[in-house]
């Protein structure tokens, strides 16, 4: 199969704020910025990153309201958390890898995101298929300490219909469906070890912030906000 050229990206932008009281995709950011609607918010600080990426760039989210130029996706399921909206993403993408940017994590930097499309696109990272070479990857995330982050990698669109199959079974957690969705793709190979471990490449982020030496901390990259208290916490992340 031949090397990715073009990668789409997605923001994710269906969650409900409930726990934090307020619209988070409407929140200000940088903090500093007017809080009256005149100002940035972390929906354009999402877009923003994703375009120095990504060839084109999608919104998910359940409403029409949002200052997006471009259409809206709805996810393909309501109240199914991030899963809905990624696999609506993947329904509509017409590109092999797609990287998905969860709208509440505003400390990530864009070179993270530069990182992992330069794995996609490494000739060693090669896409699922039984025509590929030993090494078969169809999901690229980052994790800090271990701890996978699923709502900024990317994936490809041979996950699509196992996705698809666990949001339809209710099966919202996305590394769970992402798993199975291993397992669905794994059958039409002759494997000897794990699809999983097979299909999904961990990116280690401390590597990386190791050999960055401006680099901040990891530990604050993958900061969601989900809450009045981790709202404060990324504002005053921000600010130092």
């Amino acid at each position: 199969m031949a090397i990715p050229t073009e990668i789409s990206g997605f923001v994710l932008a269906g969650g409900r704020s409930s726990r934090l009281g307020r619209d988070k995709a409407m929140l200000p950011w940088p903090p500093e910025t007017s809080q009256d609607g005149r100002g940035e918010t972390l929906l354009h600080h999402s877009i923003a990153r994703l375009e120095m990426v990504c060839t084109t760039v999608s919104v998910c989210a359940n409403r029409n309201d949002l200052p997006f130029p471009g259409a809206i996706i709805s996810d393909a399921r309501s109240s199914s958390g991030p899963l809905g909206g990624i696999v609506a993403a993947l329904e509509s993408s017409t590109t092999d890898w797609n990287l998905m940017l969860a709208v509440d994590l505003p400390l990530l930097p864009v070179e993270v995101l530069r990182a992992l499309a330069a794995t996609a696109l490494n000739e060693k990272s090669s896409v699922i298929s039984p025509a590929s070479s030993p090494q078969r990857v169809a999901c690229i995330l980052p994790h800090l300490d271990g701890l996978p982050q699923p709502l900024c990698g990317l994936y490809h669109r041979v996950l699509l219909r196992g996705l698809q199959t666990a949001l339809e079974a209710g099966k919202f957690k996305v590394m769970t469906a992402l798993q199975e969705a291993c397992d669905q793709v794994a059958p039409s190979l002759d494997l000897q070890f794990s699809p999983r471990e097979l299909c999904i490449e961990m990116w280690d982020a401390r590597a990386f912030a190791a050999a960055q030496p401006s680099a901040p901390n990891p530990g604050e990259w993958f900061l969601n906000i989900n809450t009045p208290e981790e709202w404060q916490q990324a504002r005053q992340l921000r600010s130092r």
